[in-house]
């Protein structure tokens, strides 16, 4: 995931002047899809989670991908639109990247794994600029193709939570039932704690 939305974020960025149409506004549409996707990124996967955040977003980008590859030529006019499709898309995804990491994984190598994720990522995102000077469609080919794959990847990574159903399912446990018991617990804390060095029950 990291790999494919880095790669396709920075390659579609400088691939931008090679889009048919104006590319000033070709430019001013993919930097105005990127500013209102960063905010919406987050809140979309604050409201649908880590699959349908991920999945929704690059199958937008890659949407947005075959259109410039197929409708390119022909329609001029919507480059813009098709720009703002596939640039949004893509930075969403980008965004969710860093707020999605401490849900999958857990908090004592959350900073390490991002470390080791993004430096693998940007890594392959050196190729993009190499890349985005092909002559097309083979950019935008690839850019959509990444895409998708990154929207079916996302269907095989579990999330903590998910890790600790499965868990539990494997000991007939339920997680309801058990996030219902801890807060019960919660609620019947003391409301005093105990002074340091006094021994408790």
């Amino acid at each position: 995931m990291w790999t494919a939305c880095s790669f396709n974020y920075y390659m579609i960025g400088i691939y931008v002047k090679y889009i048919p149409g104006n590319i000033f506004i070709n430019s001013i549409a993919s930097g105005m899809s990127e500013n209102i996707a960063y905010p919406l990124g987050g809140w979309i996967y604050a409201k649908a989670g880590i699959r349908w955040s991920f999945t929704s977003l690059l199958a937008l980008s890659a949407v947005g991908g075959f259109c410039i590859i197929f409708l390119g030529e022909d329609s001029k006019i919507l480059m813009p639109i098709f720009v703002i499709i596939a640039k949004f898309g893509i930075s969403g995804g980008y965004t969710i990247l860093y707020v999605s990491t401490n849900d999958v994984f857990p908090i004592l190598f959350c900073s390490t794994a991002m470390g080791i994720c993004n430096f693998i990522a940007r890594f392959m995102a050196i190729f993009s600029a190499e890349i985005a000077e092909v002559k097309p469609p083979l950019p935008m080919i690839l850019y959509s193709s990444l895409s998708l794959g990154g929207a079916i990847l996302i269907q095989f990574v579990k999330t903590l939570v998910d890790q600790e159903k499965d868990k539990l399912k494997e000991e007939g446990g339920d997680l309801n039932e058990i996030q219902a018991q801890k807060q019960e617990i919660t609620a019947g804390e003391p409301a005093t704690k105990p002074q340091d060095g006094v021994a408790t029950d």
